[in-house]
């Protein structure tokens, strides 16, 4: 008697200005075989992460700038001064979401620039190494990621560096309890 095996992966990520988008997909398959649930799941749980993550990184839409849909007069001052977006000096003030490189800044939070820095370390990757793996998933250097880029880099990363400690994926690191029985 055939088993019907669904999997299903769905991701939501906060995007600048209360915003977010999300996406999912779900495969169904046939089985034969009770020992080959895990394995199978195992993969096709990858695949859709894979391809969920890539879309969200590849296709993110349109996002509103800081000031879109407000206008100069309706624009609250950050100073409290009462001229929105302007300095008591007189000088105009650019607020920044962070998404702007500068002299070759990461563009990611300074979290997920440390975290990268952190698994680079760990997984003993040169400069050159660690943008082949951006350059591989998003076709640009690491220092070019966005925020969704870069969460996408990272969870590539801790891929690696569970697989090179062992764990296979287990992101807790214990092995599955086995029933005991021989086979």
């Amino acid at each position: 008697m055939p088993i019907t095996l669904l999997t299903h992966y769905s991701k939501k990520c906060g995007i600048p200005h209360y915003s977010s988008i999300s996406a999912s997909a779900s495969v169904e398959v046939e089985l034969h075989d009770l020992e080959a649930i895990p394995s199978e799941i195992e993969k096709l749980y990858h695949v859709l992460q894979s391809s969920v993550d890539s879309q969200l990184a590849e296709h993110v839409g349109f996002v509103p700038e800081g000031n879109y849909g407000v206008t100069d007069v309706q624009q609250p001052s950050p100073n409290g001064n009462g001229h929105p977006g302007h300095s008591s000096n007189g000088n105009h003030n650019r607020e920044s979401n962070g998404n702007h490189s500068t002299n070759g800044a990461f563009q990611c939070s300074e979290k997920q620039r440390t975290l990268i820095l952190d698994l680079q370390k760990q997984l003993g990757l040169s400069d050159a190494d660690l943008d082949e793996h951006s350059h591989q998933l998003f076709s640009k250097p690491v220092r070019q990621l966005n925020k969704l880029s870069a969460s996408g880099l990272i969870t590539a990363l801790l891929e690696i560096a569970g697989k090179s400690n062992g764990r296979n994926g287990n992101r807790n690191g214990h092995r599955p309890a086995t029933n005991g029985g021989g086979r």
